[in-house]
């Protein structure tokens, strides 16, 4: 039964013009080789791939699965968190939260199912994680290398962090902890206490050798910047300060005052004199600026302005970069696009319906693709309603496409959202995976995991399957 079921489906798929050949797929490309994907499994699992489609891990293992390092860490070196499936209620604490397993990227579980917001601090070699309210840490081995009694780890970059241990805490009268001592502990273990009272939940990491850290002054909760050791560099005097990067951070004055760009040594490089400045870790070739009803864009390295907009007539003004490649501004509900070099590339009115939602790569300044969405019920390009940008690189770039149909009702058309179906393009518009997806999800190199009647898997660009399971399969296991 079980195959004449898989042959019926794979007549299916070939009937949608869907590859579900038996060939051996075609070699990975040098791009995406060697990863790892966590991806669903149907029946509201999770599961371990490797690009190649082996196997890394049982399809009914996990209820949910998900890589915990960000995308620079070596794929080797990538780690995730699974929740083991259980009969009844599956893992969790004493709070109900669900708790995971540590596993590598070859699909070892490396420690039981006991931990909270496991996060992979590749660069330092650790994972922290939550067991309740607290903060321990890990290695890369599942080890423990710090319990969890800290309410913040931040790794100091010489082997050793900067902690708020639980025995520092204190609390209101209502038994809420408001405030902690900074502690530095040595590679050994050994305990400094910074001097430093701090909240006791510590977030983010060392960045141009500076942690920025919240502390009471008076009856006002500032923030200011402490070293590697703890100590403070710049002191408190920050409504709000992000991390830096490349030698700048913004930093906001107190009472709601205005925003302005900080050297690390403490001088500005930009007085307070923005209401908002765009977020320094993008990268951009330029930043944006908003005062009032203006708008300035600045190069990144001089900080000089090489463009200002003025929109004296909006009831509102906000601006924010497009992947570090171009710069939306929105007066009211009205659009403009500018390239880095602060030019306009267009502008969209409110009654046009339309709206931006992709931006990749960039010559000259000018991005070399954005994608323009029409309003609803609208087709856009040849026989899609919707694009999705997935990714660009070396000059092309991939794009997720969308239809549907359209019903009409008693309050006028609407989507039928039981007809979506998605597909894949290139830069060129060319099609390469038509449109008869259920889901599709990119997940690396020219790998997608995708969706398709009761068949779900992973399959390149041609269409070829590199994993491949039926829900009916499993429900008659």
């Amino acid at each position: 039964m079980r195959r004449v079921l898989a042959a019926l489906l794979c007549l299916m798929l070939v009937a949608a013009g869907v590859s579900a050949s038996a060939e051996e797929p075609s070699a990975a490309s040098a791009t995406g080789a060697g990863e790892v994907f966590a991806i669903p499994a149907g029946d509201g699992r999770s599961m371990l791939i490797g690009y190649d489609g082996t196997e890394l891990t049982g399809r009914s293992d996990y209820a949910l699965l998900y890589q915990i390092s960000d995308d620079e860490c070596p794929p080797e070196r990538r780690l995730f968190a699974g929740s083991p499936v259980r009969v009844g209620t599956g893992p969790a604490d004493e709070e109900g939260y669900t708790t995971y397993a540590l596993i590598d990227a070859t699909g070892r579980r490396l420690t039981d199912a006991i931990y909270g917001d496991l996060t992979h601090r590749w660069r330092s070699g650790i994972v922290t994680f939550y067991q309740g309210d607290l903060m321990g840490a890990l290695d890369e081995r599942g080890n423990v290398l710090l319990e969890a009694k800290y309410g913040g780890i931040v790794p100091d970059g010489e082997g050793g962090y900067l902690v708020t241990p639980e025995e520092s805490f204190v609390y209101d009268r209502d038994g809420y902890a408001y405030v902690a001592r900074l502690y530095r502990m040595a590679p050994d273990g050994a305990m400094t206490d910074t001097g430093v009272t701090t909240v006791p939940y510590l977030y983010g990491q060392l960045s141009d050798g500076l942690l920025a850290v919240t502390t009471q002054v008076g009856k006002e909760w500032l923030t200011g910047y402490v070293n590697a050791r703890g100590e403070f560099e710049i002191e408190p005097q920050f409504d709000g300060a992000d991390a830096f990067r490349d030698g700048y951070a913004t930093a906001r004055l107190p009472g709601g005052g205005l925003t302005g760009l900080l050297r690390p040594d403490g001088s500005w490089a930009i007085e307070p004199s923005y209401d908002a400045i765009s977020d320094t870790w993008s990268g951009a070739a330029s930043i944006c600026a908003v005062r009032g009803k203006s708008v300035d864009i600045l190069d990144r390295k001089t900080l000089k302005v090489i463009a200002s907009y003025s929109f004296p007539k909006a009831g509102y003004v906000y601006a924010y970069e497009m992947n570090a490649r171009a710069i939306t501004v929105g007066a009211d509900s009205n659009i403009s696009v500018y390239g880095m070099d602060g030019k306009l590339l267009f502008s969209l009115p409110e009654k046009a319906g339309a709206y931006v939602n992709g931006s990749f790569s960039a010559s000259e300044g000018v991005p070399e693709r954005l994608i323009l969405t029409a309003g609803a019920l609208k087709k856009i390009a040849g026989p899609f309603r919707e694009l999705s940008a997935l990714w660009w690189r070396d000059g092309e770039g991939r794009y997720m496409a969308m239809d549907y149909e359209i019903q009409n009702g008693a309050d006028g058309p609407s989507v039928d959202y039981d007809t979506y179906r998605y597909g894949l393009i290139d830069q060129d518009g060319s099609v390469l995976l038509p449109t008869v997806y259920e889901q599709l999800m990119y997940l690396g190199g020219d790998r997608y995991w995708v969706k398709y009647a009761d068949v779900y898997g992973v399959v390149d660009e041609a269409g070829a399957w590199y994993f491949q399971a039926s829900e009916y399969e499993e429900l008659m296991d």
